[in-house]
């Protein structure tokens, strides 16, 4: 019987700074979950929503560029570790995620087409 090796996981890691900008744009929203809470609670309950968010892409999706919603105006872009710094080994395997945040929501009276 032939078997087919299986590709090995590949860790996925925040940067510190992403995951307080996640935070604090979810402490600004109105009727945030986030607003009251001890910081380290609220930032546990952001990675455990950016945790839910990549186990539901499919199987075997998840990889560099992918992006995933994880909370109101809040998505995670994943790409290889330390692609953004000069000089960095982003060889090493490991992926990492980018917040991307909208900070305004939309206006239906000011809109243009593209």
């Amino acid at each position: 019987m032939l078997s087919i090796p299986k590709r090995p996981i590949r860790e996925i890691v925040i940067s510190e700074p992403d995951l307080q900008v996640a935070l604090s744009h979810l402490q600004g929203l109105p009727f945030s979950k986030t607003k009251g809470m001890p910081e380290q609670w609220g930032r546990e309950w952001v990675l455990q929503c950016l945790r839910e968010a990549l186990e539901q892409l499919p199987k075997g999706a998840i990889g560099e560029r992918s992006c995933v919603q994880f909370g109101p105006s809040l998505w995670a872009l994943v790409v290889p570790f330390g692609i953004d710094l000069a000089g960095a080994d982003h060889q090493d395997g490991r992926l990492q995620v980018w917040v991307l945040t909208r900070p305004v929501g939309t206006d239906p009276l000011t809109i243009t087409s593209v």
